[in-house]
């Protein structure tokens, strides 16, 4: 579970929250939904890649998550929903994200995809984005 804090009148975070409760002028948030990326050791949080991602004008969604790495136990992965018009490349995404990122954070390889599974309520559904990936592997790293 990660603990986060926000204060009342701060804009609205960008990614979802499972939890939160309000004390005072502060809101603490208990955000268990996120799926931290471990890769060499490193904690890599995929909002935050997807966060500046999504500020490319070329990209109009995206999903950032985990896949099997046999050197590193998982590395990044982004799948990208290109916008109306645009055409990008997988070095493209990824030299973007190393001007944006640090280093191990940038995803290592891109899919691209017309659209990203969602629920009805419209919460991405990175399971079965991530779940052809971690066929066949004896254990799921995150």
């Amino acid at each position: 579970m990660h603990l986060r804090y926000n204060y009342r009148l701060d804009p609205p975070p960008r990614h979802r929250i499972a939890l939160g409760k309000t004390f005072g002028c502060a809101r603490v948030v208990f955000n268990d939904g996120l799926r931290m990326i471990m890769s060499g050791g490193m904690n890599i949080y995929p909002a935050e890649i997807e966060a500046a991602l999504e500020q490319h004008p070329g990209i109009f969604d995206v999903a950032v998550f985990g896949i099997p790495s046999m050197q590193w136990g998982e590395q990044v992965h982004a799948t990208v929903v290109l916008a109306p018009g645009a055409s990008l490349s997988e070095a493209d995404v990824i030299g973007y994200a190393r001007r944006h990122l640090g280093g191990y954070k940038c995803p290592r390889s891109v899919s691209f995809t017309g659209e990203l599974p969602r629920t009805g309520s419209g919460k991405l559904l990175k399971r079965e984005l991530r779940a052809p990936y971690w066929a066949g592997q004896a254990r799921q790293v995150s």
